[in-house]
């Protein structure tokens, strides 16, 4: 492989530390120079929808407002079989969604594009850091969040209701798993470089998988949650046997949420899934 510097982005969430562990460390062989960029998922879309960054994890929902520019990638992606982000709200339902106001992660967060599909496109919704979505709801500032990360897991302690697992009703209508994040790398690079790059990017999974509790440890320096088994359960429950391969499944899950978005005028055009082997 020729020396290059190549743009890596990833959130500082644990299950992004996690598989990035071995890539990071150097513990997996490579011959190009990293530079890394740890930002928040939100971010990270914004910087796709730019081409700025040549291999970066993103929404699922961003990959089809990118996919003209960007592979996506088989492996790293996070599914959630027959779970996700989770509505939270200080009542237990929400019987007006147009007269209620959402707290979400993201304009281009999966999440939101599910909110949306669940309740209607046209409710009110407000971009906040997902980690102030919980405090806020429980302050009654904001009526209800969709949570993601390790929020997830944590709700309850701040007296909160689940309203729905967006996972549990996504998987009841389409017997799939939810597909959340992925990984894509730009078209702009060679096709002999990326495959290599993405290869490497697959050893990183691999080893973290055989070495959990290696790859738990540094992934406990991103958390918030600083109580080990609740992170180990976080991570457990994205990095998953999708998260090495995708494979037909998660290429069909990705594929039918991306159509649904686009039945719903949530994508402005159907997306061409290109997958980089």
């Amino acid at each position: 492989m020729s020396r290059k510097f190549v743009t890596i982005g990833h959130t500082p969430d644990p299950d992004d530390a996690f598989m990035f562990y071995a890539l990071r460390s150097r513990i997996v062989k490579y011959d190009f120079d990293m530079i890394e960029v740890i930002l928040d998922i939100e971010t990270l879309n914004k910087l796709s929808m730019k081409n700025l960054l040549d291999f970066t994890a993103i929404s699922v929902y961003t990959y089809g407002h990118v996919f003209k520019n960007y592979y996506l990638v088989k492996y790293g992606a996070s599914f959630g079989i027959n779970y996700g982000p989770i509505v939270v709200s200080r009542k237990e339902k929400i019987n007006n969604p147009k007269d209620t106001l959402f707290a979400t992660p993201g304009e281009y967060t999966t999440s939101t594009l599910l909110l949306k599909l669940y309740f209607g496109k046209d409710i009110d919704t407000v971009v906040l850091p997902f980690s102030e979505i919980p405090k806020l709801v429980a302050m009654g500032i904001i009526d209800a969040g969709v949570l993601i990360h390790e929020a997830q897991l944590t709700y309850r302690d701040y007296g909160l209701n689940k309203v729905i697992d967006l996972g549990e009703w996504w998987y009841s209508e389409t017997k799939l798993p939810l597909p959340l994040g992925v990984n894509v790398v730009s078209k702009r690079l060679s096709k002999e470089f990326t495959k290599k790059l993405v290869q490497t990017f697959k050893e990183s999974i691999t080893y973290a998988l055989k070495h959990e509790d290696e790859a738990l440890r540094y992934a406990l320096n991103y958390s918030r949650d600083k109580e080990i088994d609740r992170v180990r359960k976080f991570v457990k429950m994205y990095v998953n046997e999708l998260s090495i391969d995708m494979g037909n499944l998660g290429l069909k899950a990705i594929d039918k949420l991306l159509s649904i978005a686009y039945q719903e005028k949530l994508l402005s055009e159907k997306p061409e899934i290109e997958v980089l082997d």
